[in-house]
């Protein structure tokens, strides 16, 4: 290469970072993830090491709500534990039996309120066997208890790498959350397929991620004004794409490309803080130990930090910045960019030799990225 087309790379390796934004507003750098977030949704119940071996298998998820609210259905109350102190309590239960007592027969409400009766003692029954308070709304807490009555972890925190789950819940392709079908069904919607559709068509820009892991961490200089960032490690890129079932509107994700380390994180750290991320950031997908992978961040704490934890959390989400689909495309390592005539006119003020500076079309730059990859 040319002393002017190194000059011609060289700039745009300079000018390339400054499209990542690292200010907290940008949600690759701190993503808060609120149960009523509509872009992000947690998912719960699932191993990342999982996941990540069947995307990059090609394999696709569902998204799978909480099951819907059926009093008359809740697994814990199906028990022979149950169903014992049930029967014994509608007999020794005074203010049950006495109610019932008080019921007219001819009372045209009857059915119902004996059937409210019931559902009031099964609730006693619950708290006395210290069971999950049944859920009666889409509140946190009630999704929290309406989990665990069917047997989900509700914890956004993962579990490890050696837990056994009773079933085949780990090694199914199903991504469980902790919504109920018709918000989940809302959000995905509303809050991340049609924007994902919108930046695509609008935009041309892949907006669609998956969050494996999150670094929580917060420099000395921070603690006055309390910043903690909270930000995505791994990102997997992903498409959401419904598909009509007989039971409703099914959605699935499936990887569209390869796995990569948070460039911004990447960059907000070396550049601030003079680590360098080189090694750990370069990995090939079916390479990927994820634990191996957080261990490796977790073991960089420097002095300057306050707080450098991780935090084993998978969000699927819309990360809509511009930039780092851009910075992806100006890698100087797999183009020539001094063969672009008009880069050389903005860069070094004109044509610097006879060269043909004729411009490639996206197809000749995507065929050049895939003969030197």
């Amino acid at each position: 290469m040319s002393s002017f087309g190194e000059l011609v790379n060289d700039r745009i390796k300079t000018l390339r970072p400054r499209l990542l934004d690292v200010s907290r507003r940008n949600p690759l750098l701190n993503n808060v993830v609120a149960p009523r977030t509509g872009a992000y949704i947690s998912i719960v119940d699932e191993k990342p090491q999982n996941i990540i071996d069947s995307l990059i298998k090609d394999k696709s998820f569902a998204i799978s709500a909480l099951p819907p609210f059926d009093e008359d259905e809740l697994p814990d109350e199906q028990t022979s534990e149950f169903r014992t102190a049930l029967e014994t309590a509608k007999k020794l239960d005074e203010d049950y039996v006495d109610a019932i007592n008080a019921i007219a027969p001819e009372d045209p409400r009857s059915f119902d309120t004996e059937a409210a009766l019931e559902r009031e003692l099964k609730d006693r029954i619950r708290d006395r066997l210290q069971l999950p308070p049944r859920p009666t709304s889409n509140q946190h807490r009630d999704l929290v208890n309406h989990a665990k009555i069917h047997g989900i972890d509700p914890s956004t925190t993962l579990p490890s790498p050696d837990y056994k789950a009773p079933d085949n819940r780990h090694e199914d392709f199903k991504l469980q959350t902790l919504l109920l079908p018709s918000t989940l069904e809302s959000r995905l919607r509303q809050k991340i397929f049609n924007r994902q559709r919108m930046f695509e068509e609008e935009r041309g820009l892949q907006v669609t991620y998956l969050v494996v892991g999150y670094l929580e961490w917060m420099a000395q200089e921070d603690i006055a004004e309390g910043k903690t960032y909270k930000s995505p490690l791994l990102l997997v890129p992903v498409r959401l794409q419904g598909e009509k079932t007989k039971e409703g509107l099914q959605y699935n994700v499936s990887k569209r490309s390869e796995i990569e380390f948070n460039p911004v994180l990447k960059h907000k750290l070396e550049q601030d803080f003079g680590f360098d991320l080189k090694e750990i950031a370069s990995f090939e997908d079916a390479d990927l130990i994820v634990d191996s992978f957080f261990r490796k961040i977790e073991n960089l704490k420097p002095r300057r930090m306050k707080t450098w934890k991780i935090k084993c959390e998978a969000t699927l989400g819309i990360y809509p910045f511009q930039g780092i689909e851009l910075h992806h495309d100006l890698r100087a390592e797999s183009i020539d960019f001094s063969k672009f005539h008009v880069l050389n006119e903005l860069f070094l003020g004109g044509s610097t030799d006879s060269q043909d500076h004729s411009q490639y079309s996206e197809e000749m730059i995507d065929t050049q990225e895939a003969e030197q990859a």
